[in-house]
């Protein structure tokens, strides 16, 4: 997804893709959705800047979409 000012989000990368990413200078910061049954989803948020909040926020919505559980990074 791209952002008005220019900066791109991904989501969804595949690892032979990464190395690609990094040449790039995108960088992979995870985010874990614990469910309320206990089990961790676990899913990578690729940036070429740190994340705000509002990223992560985001991107949580976007990757376990209304999943219930508690989101961390």
């Amino acid at each position: 997804m791209k952002y008005r000012d220019g900066h791109f989000i991904l989501f969804g990368v595949f690892t032979d893709e990464a190395r690609n990413l990094e040449r790039a200078g995108f960088r992979a910061h995870t985010l874990y959705l614990q469910r309320d049954d206990g089990t961790v989803i676990e899913a990578d948020l690729w940036m070429q800047d740190e994340p705000t909040l509002a990223d992560y926020l985001h991107a949580a919505v976007l990757l376990f979409d209304d999943e219930p559980g508690s989101v961390t990074w």
